[in-house]
């Protein structure tokens, strides 16, 4: 920890030649110690991974952090399009942000928290993340400020949302169907099967 004085010096002049009319110096300001440095969680990733492209509309989002967080201070908004709670994404720099359908959920032993938009985000659109400084780990440590990507960007075209039967599932019946949902309305004579043979 050390403590840092700003001084002015009444040589400074504005435009019409007046200088200050004497030096001004403040009383200082601290820095945290390197103990207090090093025991503030970071962020160490986040998904989708920053300035990346063609990512789908369904897509989740997630921040992993570099020690086990207080899972009640990673919150977000799941009520309107206003930038509240700690984890947070917008497209237009934060003036607004995206309405989340739920809490985000933790993972990895409470390293890992991810957040699922309340509806497709808009094709073709930069989103960036945001995590505030009111986001902390278990000790109380807070992020030292706050944590803004460059942004990803959504893809233009149709992604698979989901399948059914689930992928990996077992034990699955011999006389089910088979579906499969698309992130955007689809051609529906793009959508053919074979009929005909093996």
């Amino acid at each position: 920890a050390k403590t840092f004085k700003t001084k002015v010096t009444d040589s400074v002049k504005d435009t019409d030649n007046n200088s200050l009319a004497s030096a001004y110096t403040t009383n200082g300001f601290t820095t945290e110690s390197e103990e207090e440095s090093e025991n503030r969680p970071t962020v160490s990733s986040v998904s989708p991974t920053d300035n990346s492209t063609n990512v789908s509309v369904s897509t989740t989002v997630a921040v992993t952090f570099s020690k086990k967080m207080l899972t009640s201070s990673i919150t977000t908004n799941t009520s309107d399009t206003t930038c509240s709670g700690s984890f947070q994404l917008s497209s237009d720099n934060f003036t607004t942000c995206i309405k989340m359908s739920a809490t985000p959920v933790a993972s990895d032993n409470d390293t890992t928290f991810t957040a699922t938009p309340a509806s497709n985000l808009i094709a073709a659109k930069t989103f960036k993340t945001r995590v505030t400084d009111s986001g902390k780990d278990t000790l109380s440590n807070s992020l030292a400020s706050a944590y803004t990507t460059n942004g990803f960007t959504t893809t233009n075209r149709p992604t698979v949302s989901s399948v059914s039967p689930t992928d990996n599932s077992t034990n699955v019946s011999v006389s089910t169907t088979v579906a499969v949902t698309f992130s955007k309305i689809m051609s529906t004579s793009s959508i053919t099967t074979n009929t005909d043979n093996t």
